[in-house]
């Protein structure tokens, strides 16, 4: 995968699947996001789950500035990769809230139960902010030493 470009793998989670998260932290053994995991892996083999990585559901209104996922201040220089799944339907559930890319910032990813993954430190991304319930899994992975 090149610098400035992401994968998505289109429905890897159902309906029913995403409306089973709760907001807050979650485990890497989780059959769901194991299951992401192990499509990660189809293209970065050497991911790491067991170091310093973590997966959470985030719902935050006001998104995120442009930022790269190792870190604004360098706080996670570790992170490899980053994968995300929208689990809120933004034609229903949220307005606003659009993932954008700094390679095309113009053009918002939603990827509804669609898994989105990238290398953390070559893909310059912001989160705009939105009204609504929107939630998303992140997944930050290192690489194994």
């Amino acid at each position: 995968m090149a610098a400035d470009s992401f994968d998505l793998m289109p429905a890897t989670v159902t309906v029913a699947e995403a409306q089973d998260f709760q907001v807050g932290y979650q485990k890497f053994d989780h059959p769901v996001i194991a299951r992401q995991i192990d499509l990660i892996r189809k293209t970065f083999p050497d991911v790491d789950t067991t170091g310093r990585a973590y997966c959470r559901v985030e719902q935050r209104r006001q998104g995120h500035p442009w930022h790269f996922d190792t870190g604004t201040n360098g706080h996670m220089t570790w992170c490899y990769v980053t994968g995300r799944v929208l689990l809120s339907d933004p034609d229903s559930d949220f307005e606003g809230g659009g993932y954008y890319f700094r390679h095309d910032p113009t053009t918002a990813i939603f990827g509804y139960l669609d898994l989105v993954f990238y290398t953390s430190a070559d893909n310059e991304h912001f989160v705009a902010s939105h009204s609504g319930e929107r939630r998303v899994l992140l997944m930050f992975l290192e690489r194994q030493p």
